[in-house]
């Protein structure tokens, strides 16, 4: 039984439940109308662009997004360019520079 399976029959996925809370995961997926903050896609897509900027050479970003097993291989080019967009921008102009699809839900998991 997969954690979709769980939540389409109204059970909370298994380490949920172990926690003795039905939302303990708190991600978007576990806790839909409320995931928790550092729970969410944008959080992470926050988190990989300020990977990426400190990573340090042009050389080792262009590996991780480009490379081998890269982001442009395993994601697609659209999350490639947005990777890359975001964190040009944020190499420049720091988290208030970034475009993303969902603003507000970046400004909240940048605070």
């Amino acid at each position: 039984m997969t954690p979709q399976d769980d939540l389409a029959a109204g059970v909370a996925p298994p380490r949920a439940r172990q926690a003795g809370n039905p939302h303990a995961c708190r991600c978007e997926m576990c806790c839909p109308e409320n995931p928790g903050r550092t729970y969410t896609e944008a959080y992470r897509h926050l988190c990989e662009v300020r990977y990426l900027a400190g990573l340090p050479s042009n050389e080792r970003r262009r590996e991780y997004l480009e490379g081998p097993k890269g982001v442009l291989e395993r994601r697609g080019v659209t999350a490639y360019y947005r990777l890359r967009s975001d964190t040009w921008n944020f190499m420049r102009g720091g988290e208030d520079a970034l475009v993303t699809e969902e603003p507000d839900v970046l400004q909240e998991a940048a605070q």
